[in-house]
């Protein structure tokens, strides 16, 4: 198999509020890609037995963990967040094991053939809101930002989560950068308007991608 024979890894990120969501979605939904989220996949090994469960609880302490053994992630953000250096520290912990799993999941996906309701090869997804912090864009073959104005991401982010406007605004700027955004990814997915607006933008993107590997006649 040549490197142009594999399914593509297309790397899905931006802030919160952006409606990352909305675009697995569609790709999922209309183009058949195989989606791995970046955060589930921490999640996962952050359970009893998981690979970054001990290291965990070894750096930050036993009280982290809950009555049923768990690790309280509520807890554990509260503690690092606005702290570089506790957010350093978990990080250093969890983004290198996150990323050997990923790349074990894309290896797995591509020995998998996966079609898309097409019959013909898809590709892999990945999502993660700190796609370039967590060493995550060395697994993908191009990178999209998904972009929505400050705004929008503001009222998403009160409505889905329940958070008041202060705490809204205080997280999404705690986030990268849209210039750092922009800089390291080569597309742009503006989701601030209509569903159908946000579905074309992927359909054109996703065929440019799949007709260049010949895997697509649309």
């Amino acid at each position: 198999m040549t490197e142009d024979d594999r399914m593509k890894v297309i790397g899905v990120t931006g802030g919160m509020g952006a409606g990352k969501s909305e675009v697995l979605r569609i790709m999922e939904q209309d183009f058949g890609a195989r989606v791995i989220l970046a955060d589930e996949v921490g999640r996962r090994l952050m359970e009893p037995g998981g690979a970054t469960y001990e290291k965990i609880l070894s750096e930050f302490g036993r009280e982290f963990a809950g009555a049923d053994g768990k690790i309280d992630r509520q807890k554990l953000a509260r503690e690092i967040f606005g702290d570089e250096e506790k957010r350093r520290k978990i990080n250093s912990i969890v983004h290198p094991l996150v990323r050997q799993e990923i790349e074990e999941e894309i290896a797995e996906a591509r020995a998998e053939k996966l079609l898309n309701n097409r019959g013909v090869p898809s590709c892999i997804a990945v999502e993660s809101a700190l796609l370039a912090e967590g060493g995550l864009e060395g697994c993908c073959d191009t990178l999209w930002y998904i972009y929505a104005s400050p705004e929008t991401r503001i009222r998403r982010v009160m409505e889905n989560r329940g958070y008041t406007r202060t705490k809204a605004e205080q997280v999404i700027n705690s986030q990268m950068e849209e210039e750092e955004y922009r800089r390291i990814c080569s597309v742009m997915i503006d989701n601030s308007g209509a569903l159908s607006d946000t579905r074309s933008q992927v359909s054109c993107e996703m065929r440019k991608i799949l007709d260049n590997s010949g895997r697509m006649n649309l």
